[in-house]
């Protein structure tokens, strides 16, 4: 395919077609994007792929997203962003430095699927915003420093995280663990560099 995604209201209604870039611009500015499906593997070369707004789910459909640069997808905002990252059909992956950074207005964030790898972070949350959240249901996440920063409340149910330096760094917000099937197998910084393992109830 010479196009990159396909995008529409829901999988199974996707009207149309462009750059990754041109689907995640529609979300921003469309409230009607509600799903966006990557269409071919990505190496990017210049620069990132950003969010600046939108409801939508992005789905790596099995296919490769891979920067070159530091993030892969950036998301830098000043409208709200609700954003599910979910791999319907298997082995879809975001790879790069960072794979998914936020910094700058509300978001929340669900990993439902695929494979977040990084050379640093797997995903790096960093800031604090109240109205901000992770979650984390499946997918792996690998970071050769942390799978995961966050200042936000974040709840992991599902998922593998693999870090080098330890799977969670928790900076800030609250960290529920008590819904994942093996809580005492992720290790967590919680800032003061003493690595834990913590269970909330």
């Amino acid at each position: 395919r010479s196009y990159q995604a396909e995008w529409g209201t829901d999988k199974d209604t996707l009207t149309a077609w462009g750059s990754l870039q041109e689907a995640l611009d529609a979300a921003a500015t469309d409230a009607n994007v509600k799903y966006i499906m990557v269409m071919r593997d990505l190496l990017i070369v210049d620069g990132g792929l950003y969010v600046t707004g939108g409801s939508f789910t992005l789905d790596l459909g099995g296919f490769t997203v891979e920067s070159e640069n530091y993030y892969t997808i950036d998301i830098n905002n000043a409208n709200p962003v609700n954003l599910i990252i979910t791999d319907t059909k298997g082995g879809g992956a975001l790879i790069g430095s960072v794979p998914l950074k936020t910094w700058g207005g509300p978001a929340n964030i669900t990993i439902a699927g695929g494979t977040l790898q990084g050379e640093n972070h797997a995903i790096l949350i960093d800031f604090k915003n109240d109205a901000s959240s992770l979650t984390v249901t499946g997918g792996v996440l690998q970071g050769e420093m942390y799978a995961i920063t966050t200042y936000v409340n974040t709840t992991i149910t599902g998922g593998i995280l693999q870090g080098t330096a330890c799977d969670l760094a928790w900076r800030d917000g609250t960290l529920d663990l008590a819904g994942h099937p093996n809580p005492v197998g992720i290790t967590v910084d919680n800032g003061t560099g003493l690595e834990q393992t913590l269970v909330l109830a």
